[in-house]
């Protein structure tokens, strides 16, 4: 059977469109920065093969969209589903501050080598150590992975509520698509905490 078609509920992980910042690999946590018009053009090129009805995204299936509160994403959600949503319920659609880039404090708008470079002078990586990892880290000023993964894992109860009726008493297939940043969605695809 085609993936597709599959009774099983789904969970989609839909990063944003290109940015300034995405291009150059600054952090963007905070930064509201739009979607550059190759962005535009990768996200309008994803819902013309993805989203509709008998396509991978199915409207018939998707119980809800959650979406970061970043504009880069709000914008990269509405040109998926379009302004009528595709056919989805208003009341499918969710922003939530679960989905927000990572806090990158003090980082924010900085290139890594960037980073590990102000750390090394500021003595925080010491005889240059294993250098900074934000995963192990965290950020300055910003948000710890601890953090970030609590927050992740609330949405995460959150689906598997939506899917529970599916798993657990046949009901049909309740996908849920996540549109957000790239590290909200590793850290979700790592199993949050």
């Amino acid at each position: 059977m085609p993936d597709k078609d599959a009774s099983t509920p789904r969970v989609f992980l839909i990063r944003h469109g290109e940015t300034e910042w995405t291009l150059s690999g600054r952090f963007t946590g905070t930064t509201d920065i739009p979607l550059t018009a190759h962005g535009i053009a990768q996200v309008q090129s994803t819902a013309r093969l993805l989203v509709g009805p008998g396509k991978l995204l199915s409207p018939r299936r998707i119980a809800q969209v959650f979406i970061s509160p970043r504009t880069r994403a709000q914008r990269t959600a509405a040109l998926l589903f379009g302004t009528g949503g595709s056919g989805l319920a208003p009341a499918a659609f969710e922003t939530t501050p679960a989905l927000a880039e990572w806090d990158y404090g003090a980082y924010e708008g900085l290139l890594a080598g960037e980073i590990r470079a102000g750390r090394r002078a500021r003595g925080l990586d010491p005889d240059g150590g294993d250098g900074w990892d934000i995963w192990r880290d965290g950020c300055e000023g910003g948000e710890s992975p601890a953090a970030v993964a609590a927050r992740l894992d609330a949405l995460v109860a959150r689906i598997r509520a939506l899917h529970r009726p599916a798993m657990v008493h046949g009901a049909a297939a309740a996908d849920v698509v996540l549109v957000s940043a790239p590290r909200a969605r590793r850290l979700l695809a790592r199993g949050a905490s």
